[in-house]
């Protein structure tokens, strides 16, 4: 089988070389493929927690079977199915784990912390990923870095590769998940890496830091909100001000509907702005606020050819029937939000949202429009 990978090889090659005390954490990884003969001697302080729950009913399939991975070194945790995977020993410097195939012992994925002591951005730790990718032969057929996180995703021969990071912009903590397995058995592992993901809590703190005051206009002016098809097609991006003022642009190509003078296709744009107000506490993690005016630049439908491309005004997507809006703070139960907020958060953000616990982000949901926004926490 062309898909195999040491056991040492936890982090990739050109972070190895850039940080090469993060060797530490591979040379002492137990792989999973072993049996543990000896129980780890830290102290309960020290150790991570594991908890496993199994369906309510025996009728229920097997495949239901969960366990909960939590990390107390970096603070990060997870959900995983172990009737499928068998998680590795923890390493002495507790930075994570590996999970390996209870099949045939393959490795499936591995989690892991650590320190950002170069302190890179999330925009160098994604260039570096996706090099690293390419060296090791992969096309890549996703990628999207948004706000502290970036996610890719690739093949190469018979293997696919899926990693996600998430830098803590609160402190020097990176996370990493990164999958390898066979396009052959994607079946099983494609679903388990909706069930990661889709569960990964982070180091990152689930609490709002306004979530014991009244919030204002001015906590959000260091955020920018996006609403994305999630492949790249179409996206609205807004920014608010402290007097609760925004501006905002959206954009969408069309790169095959060209023609004589736009060889290059057709670009539809607005440019927009507008003012929020009457912004209310529904709860600790709630608040509601109307958008009181919008005004968009130019005039809707006038054309232009700029740079070979017929470049077309439109309207603000995202603000559609625009009134009534609620804002979500990190922390806030997904349990109850409405369901146009989800799908349309879900997609950009590669992953469902739906079955995470709390909202590890901040949402603006536009009620008449039901149309969602993000904004990861800065």
């Amino acid at each position: 089988m062309a898909y195999q990978r040491k056991g040492s090889d936890m982090k990739r090659t050109t972070t190895r070389e850039v940080l090469p005390w993060l060797l530490v954490f591979t040379l002492l990884l137990t792989a999973c493929a072993r049996k543990t003969s000896s129980n780890l001697s830290k102290s309960s302080s020290e150790q991570s927690t594991i908890t496993t729950t199994t369906a309510a009913s025996q009728n229920e399939p097997a495949a239901h079977s969960s366990a909960h991975y939590a990390n107390a070194r970096f603070g990060f945790s997870f959900d995983y199915s172990d009737n499928l995977l068998k998680m590795g020993s923890e390493p002495t410097n507790g930075d994570g784990r590996v999970f390996c195939s209870l099949k045939d012992g393959l490795e499936i994925f591995r989690a892991y912390g650590s320190n950002n002591v170069l302190e890179y951005t999330i925009g160098t730790l994604y260039a570096q990923a996706l090099k690293s990718a390419s060296d090791d032969g992969f096309k890549i057929t996703y990628q999207v870095k948004s706000g502290n996180t970036y996610t890719i995703s690739g093949v190469s021969g018979d293997s696919i590769l899926y990693e996600r990071t998430i830098h803590a912009s609160d402190s020097s903590a990176v996370t990493t998940v990164h999958f390898r397995y066979p396009i052959s058995e994607k079946q099983t592992w494609n679903p388990e890496v909706d069930k990661v993901i889709g569960s990964l809590q982070t180091g990152l703190s689930t609490t709002s830091s306004s979530a014991s005051r009244d919030l204002t206009f001015a906590d959000l002016s260091d955020l920018e909100f996006n609403f994305a098809s999630g492949v790249g097609g179409w996206w609205t991006t807004v920014k608010i001000t402290a007097d609760g003022r925004f501006s905002g642009h959206y954009q969408d190509s069309d790169m095959g509907d060209d023609g004589p003078g736009y060889p290059h296709g057709t670009r539809y744009v607005c440019d927009f702005k507008g003012r929020f107000a009457e912004l209310k506490k529904v709860s600790d993690y709630e608040y509601s606020m109307q958008c009181v005016s919008l005004v968009s630049d130019g005039v809707e439908g006038k054309e232009q050819i700029i740079d070979e491309v017929k470049v077309i005004n439109s309207t603000p997507y995202g603000f559609d029937k625009a009134g009534k809006f609620l804002l979500y703070l990190p922390g806030r139960k997904v349990q109850g939000l409405p369901q146009g907020f989800l799908d349309w958060v879900s997609s950009p953000r590669d992953t469902d949202v739906s079955k995470q616990k709390t909202l590890d982000f901040y949402g603006l949901y536009n009620v008449s429009g039901k149309e969602g926004f993000f904004a990861d926490k800065k």
